[in-house]
């Protein structure tokens, strides 16, 4: 099911706001200023009360509702699987995350401290039927129908024929609908599923999606996508070395080759992780109690003897290892990978006294630490690369490997520094690159894990999907989701897709004029949030362009008045009016109403002059003649002056 229209009746110092998300159909609340409710048990019967409001019963709204399909529709290209893009946009803490929190989320984390009323339109496109789930509001509207009621949470399901209808509201649902929330959250958590209206819905935390904790994850998104940013790149593995003062994580000399690389890395790792390991179970901070002695561990003796056993186990790994600095002077010529002495320090770890909670989890990682050994041990030479680094290219060959890499990583991400010391990292990507392929690495995680993704539709909620990128990247973000979307589709991974960012990204609004998109401008006043659709595109672009200006947005949408913006209008009214000398502009604009209210100093034959200009000719001088120091600085407020003066003339 396609999503069409959001209503949030109700919800924190949000009331009766409207969103367009796609606009097939056009949905309208009638009356939407007027307020009127009812109190209802949980068996679903009116309360008649007089006297003071109930304070245990449902208080349902009542809405009517219109709904007209848009005969000017024009449907997507038919190669992208994206059916729309919805953008919020506006200012800074206006509410933008609020709208987005009240669709996703559950209701034990809203009922105490936010009543929350609204309801979403669908578009069920095999069916052609609009399907409006509703909680605590009742609907009425032309041909509606009920299709459940569930008393007990107020959530109802309507039906609303549309053209083409084929005869009958099935009980169940037929198109699968999936809704993900991705936002950098403000505590970070792992990704969890539950159910909103009965849809399917995932909340997920951007930042918490990094390449340590999903690298496997990301390994088999670039095998399967390389042009989305795996072609050319590799994953690398490297062990950070003891000499700090070196600016690089890894090194190269002319006397070694690979198989000096693979010897001198497995050595390292080896005494890395087992170090690791000695320091969590043997060399743990003392605790202290109340009277100042030291807690003993009943093991303590125990533990003492095995800590001397480890350190002859573990000796067989303290050769002397290159250094970036050193000019071989000293070298150490190992002969061979030392697999005895790896099995050995596993053999005893498994073996030894562990006095803390998890024993399971610590068996799973010594388990996962032996099958990346061999997964080393058989790796070909030549992608050791340099010293203490690996690098695998994206093939599926090296899955196997990666997978052993995450799975002994993972122990680590619990927070015992099992694994700390390996660094894992793709080669070639910018920090803004990384964080789009982080975005799309995690949507193709969630897609190829449902079950019946080739059929289901994905309704993706991304709060400030620009977090992190480089302004340019963020210019071709929507297209490089485009094409990321189109491989997944054509992958049979999904049917379709829509998009709602909540975004302050001018780049992003730009690049959404190619796509099937619906902006609503959200704002603050007296700390109540509204929302006004902002249809009238065409006031985004100049008379004759198609582009978006990007300083009618910078304006227009987040309220900033930019010189680039004052320039460009006024160049756009001197080819409108066909004056292009300062005296026939400022004519040309007198007659539109715009007085000559400035006058500009300047030097002519050695003597100071003035002349009687219009302020935007004003501020365009001021602009283009900085040698000119003879007249004052206009203010922000001349500013926005001059810019509203000339959109109007626009």
């Amino acid at each position: 099911m396609k999503l069409l229209y959001i209503w949030i009746e109700d919800f924190r110092n949000i009331a009766h706001q409207g969103i367009v998300v796609d606009d097939e159909y056009f949905i309208t609340v009638k009356n939407a200023d007027l307020v009127n409710f009812d109190y209802y048990t949980d068996e679903g019967k009116k309360i008649i009360f007089q006297g003071p409001t109930p304070n245990f019963d449902l208080k349902v709204f009542k809405r009517e509702i219109e709904c007209v399909k848009n005969t000017m529709y024009h449907r997507p290209n038919s190669n992208s699987p994206i059916s729309s893009i919805s953008a919020l946009i506006g200012k800074n803490a206006v509410g933008k995350t609020s709208i987005l929190e009240c669709m996703y989320m559950q209701e034990h984390e809203y009922l105490i401290k936010d009543d929350r009323h609204y309801f979403m339109a669908f578009l069920n496109e095999s069916e052609r039927y609009i399907e409006i789930r509703s909680r605590g509001i009742h609907i009425s509207a032309l041909n509606i129908c009920e299709k459940e009621h569930r008393f007990h949470d107020s959530f109802i399901v309507y039906a609303i024929p549309v053209d083409g209808f084929t005869g009958q509201f099935t009980d169940e649902q037929q198109e699968d609908t999936q809704f993900v929330y991705l936002s950098p959250l403000k505590a970070p958590k792992p990704y969890v599923g539950y159910n909103v209206l009965d849809l399917s819905t995932v909340v997920g935390d951007l930042d918490a999606f990094n390449l340590r904790n999903s690298f496997c994850g990301a390994f088999d998104f670039f095998c399967k996508f390389p042009d989305l940013g795996g072609r050319g790149n590799y994953l690398v593995c490297h062990l950070t070395i003891d000499d700090r003062r070196h600016e690089f994580q890894y090194f190269q000399k002319n006397k070694y080759g690979p198989e000096d690389y693979k010897k001198y890395f497995i050595y390292k790792f080896a005494k890395t992780v087992f170090s690791n390991l000695r320091e969590y179970l043997y060399h743990q901070k003392p605790e202290y109690m109340m009277d100042g002695r030291r807690r003993r561990d009943p093991n303590e003796e125990k533990l003492f003897i095995e800590d001397r056993q480890c350190t002859e186990i573990l000796s067989a790994f303290n050769t002397i290892y290159p250094s970036p600095d050193s000019v071989d002077l000293i070298t150490s010529e190992l002969n061979s990978i030392p697999r005895d002495a790896i099995e050995q320090s596993l053999v005893f770890f498994e073996n030894c006294t562990f006095p803390f909670m998890g024993k399971t989890v610590y068996d799973n990682y010594l388990a996962n630490l032996r099958t990346l050994f061999n997964q080393l041990f058989n790796l070909e030479r030549e992608k050791f690369t340099a010293f203490y680094k690996i690098e695998l290219p994206f093939e599926d060959t090296y899955m196997p490997l990666v997978t052993a890499m995450q799975s002994v990583l993972h122990g680590d991400s619990l927070g015992r520094n099992w694994a700390s010391g390996v660094n894992i990292e793709i080669e070639w990507l910018s920090s803004g690159e990384y964080h789009v392929s982080m975005l799309f690495s995690a949507i193709y995680q969630y897609i190829k894990s449902l079950q019946s993704s080739c059929n289901c539709h994905t309704i993706w909620a991304i709060d400030e999907p620009e977090m992190h990128m480089h302004p340019e990247l963020g210019r071709t973000f929507v297209d490089k989701l485009n094409k990321a979307m189109l491989q997944f589709h054509n992958a049979g991974l999904m049917k379709s897709c829509q998009f709602i960012f909540a975004t302050h990204s001018p780049f992003i609004v730009q690049n959404l004029k190619h796509y099937n998109s619906n902006f609503t401008l959200v704002k603050k006043e007296r700390n109540q949030i509204y929302t006004e659709a902002f249809t009238d595109i065409p006031h985004l672009t100049l008379p004759g362009r198609t582009e978006y200006s990007f300083n009618l947005i910078m304006y227009r949408i987040f309220g900033i008045p930019t010189t680039e913006l004052h320039d460009e209008l006024y160049g756009e009214l001197q080819v409108i009016s066909h004056n292009y000398t300062e005296s026939a502009f400022d004519a040309w604009l007198n007659s539109k109403g715009i007085p000559s209210i400035k006058q500009w100093i300047y030097k002519k034959g050695g003597q100071q002059k003035t002349q009687n200009v219009t302020l935007q000719t004003y501020i365009r001088n001021f602009i283009h003649h900085p040698e000119n120091r003879l007249n004052s600085q206009f203010l922000d407020v001349d500013l926005q002056k001059s810019i509203d003066q000339m959109i109007a003339v626009l």
